[in-house]
């Protein structure tokens, strides 16, 4: 039965892609901002992203608050219309809609002159993050490995991966992505990450700074970078009005030149909040980023997270200790 309504569902979202991707994209910027304010009202949109704004940029006020979150929803609207609107236009060549940076394209050309032992593309979910991975290989023919994080529907999974799947871009599933990873990377294939998610430490994550308050982020990209010597660039598609425009940065130093794996993790998050800081209501602020509370945080700094925060328990750092509270809790269960 689970199955089937999954099915239902997806085959619901095929239709009203369908029908969204025979609209003008132009009609998409102001559906998208009058929808907002209605999904604002919502907890899980407009409570999560006003939290989380307030968070970020405590020195500005509820009507700069409101307006970033408000934007936030509009511009993830916007990426979802443009994701079906993209699929049923084959005859549209991302490549000619995007405005590349010059930046980007000396970035570019330096990493396909010069390979050497890979090349890591780090992008948040920030403006049109979907494009961002296929733009590297229709733009710049780059044979791109993305890391994707499948939906609990699989047959909304399977809809996503067809509209993501386009020439030179292989999808590897966020579960056990480090082997895929490995593979990619001796088959010559660039990395492409979306890493602003929250990953335990027992999952190899740990805690960095992010616009002033720790959040855990995964270890991988850093321990990669360190260890297999491959070269990393930060950078995505963001909105100017209707337009798409593509930029790049860079390290401020090289990767060797970093101590541990935490000290490189520490400068990618810093790098991804410059990127995100110059189009704050471009970012997808309504995820749960602050959820996590390091178990040492003292109180001031426990204040500046959001409500919904909790303190990181013990099993949040180690498997043992998780297994060991479930065998507590499983002895009590027994003695009731």
């Amino acid at each position: 039965m689970k199955r089937f309504i999954q099915y239902l569902v997806a085959l619901a979202a095929r239709a009203a892609g369908g029908l969204v991707g025979m609209l003008p994209r132009s009609w998409y910027f102001p559906a998208a901002r009058g929808l907002a304010h209605v999904l604002y009202l919502f907890p899980a949109f407009g409570g999560i992203a006003f939290q989380n704004v307030r968070a970020a940029y405590p020195e500005s006020g509820r009507a700069e608050w409101r307006r970033i979150a408000k934007g936030s929803i509009a511009n993830l609207l916007v990426t979802l219309c443009e994701f079906f609107w993209l699929r049923r236009h084959k005859d549209v060549f991302l490549p000619d809609m995007v405005e590349v940076s010059q930046c980007t394209r000396e970035v570019v050309t330096d990493y396909l002159e010069h390979p050497g032992n890979g090349v890591l593309f780090v992008t948040p979910h920030h403006g049109n993050w979907e494009f961002a991975g296929q733009m590297l290989s229709l733009g710049f023919h780059f044979k791109v490995s993305t890391i994707v994080r499948s939906p609990q529907n699989p047959f909304i999974g399977r809809m996503l991966a067809e509209g993501r799947e386009v020439d030179g871009v292989e999808l590897i599933e966020s579960k056990g992505a480090a082997r895929g990873i490995v593979s990619a990377l001796k088959n010559g294939r660039a990395i492409g990450l979306l890493i602003d998610q929250n990953t335990r430490v027992r999952d190899g994550g740990d805690f960095v700074n992010f616009y002033g308050l720790p959040v855990p982020m995964t270890q991988l990209p850093a321990h990669l970078v360190r260890r297999n010597g491959l070269r990393i660039a930060f950078g995505g598609i963001y909105r100017e009005g209707t337009r798409l425009c593509m930029d790049a940065l860079l390290l401020p130093k090289e990767c060797s030149e970093y101590a541990s794996d935490l000290e490189l993790s520490q400068a990618i998050m810093e790098r991804i909040e410059t990127f995100v800081r110059r189009h704050p209501e471009q970012y997808l602020w309504m995820y749960r980023r602050f959820q996590y509370i390091p178990a040492d945080a003292d109180d001031a700094l426990k204040k500046r997270y959001p409500d919904y925060a909790v303190v990181a328990r013990p099993s949040f750092y180690a498997q043992s200790a998780r297994r060991a509270n479930r065998k507590n809790h499983e002895g009590a269960e027994k003695n009731v």
